[in-house]
């Protein structure tokens, strides 16, 4: 009895191989697309979570940028044009959603640091305690924004390159996951530390 079960299934599957490779090529394509999209999704949600520790120091920057302006305002009347473009360079960035938030965080910190090497011509805010202690706050956010910076572009790289592989390239493109754009913000620390220079 046994025997002849065996027998018709062999019978079976010999004669339906066709459909049970289908099946099974089926089974495989949709675990590999599951997989890779469950990757995917994770690392997305990496770099969501690293964006948003990147976020919050990035309002207290923005934060930071009016009371700076006001410290320096009195003695850069001559110099307008710089606290203008902080201004809107801040305003940019705080409008600025997705990879324009990384176009726009790099104006402000160019916008940053040209008024930072402005300052250094006016030894008077370099004796204001107000001015320094928002320059020092500044250098530590922007310690902070750096590390942070640092994580979030590592997860990007991870998200990216896993993106670029087969077959997460093709699950990427189904899921519509995109590519994740490295965050860099123009204008080197030096120029938040740097105390300006008093000049006698």
């Amino acid at each position: 009895m046994a025997e002849v079960f065996l027998a018709n299934l062999f019978a079976w599957i010999v004669e339906n191989w066709q459909i049970l490779l289908a099946i099974g090529v089926a089974i495989i394509l949709a675990a590999t697309f599951w997989i890779q999209q469950d990757l995917l999704a994770k690392l997305d949600e990496r770099c969501n979570a690293a964006w948003s520790d990147i976020d919050s120091l990035l309002v207290q920057r923005h934060d930071l940028i009016p009371p700076l302006v006001e410290a320096v305002k009195g003695f850069m009347k001559h110099e307008a044009s710089v606290l203008g473009d902080v201004i809107r360079a801040r305003a940019m960035a705080m409008r600025a959603v997705g990879n324009q938030k990384v176009e726009a965080e790099a104006q402000l910190g160019q916008s940053l640091a040209t008024l930072f090497s402005v300052t250094e011509d006016y030894p008077q805010i370099a004796a204001s305690s107000h001015f320094r202690e928002l320059q020092q706050e500044l250098v530590r956010i922007e310690d902070k924004l750096n590390a942070a910076r640092s994580f979030y572009n590592l997860s990007v790289e991870e998200m990216n390159g896993t993106r670029r592989t087969f077959p997460s390239n093709v699950v990427g493109w189904i899921a519509r996951i995109e590519k994740r754009v490295f965050f860099t913000i123009a204008g080197p620390r030096e120029h938040y530390e740097q105390p300006a220079e008093v000049k006698f």
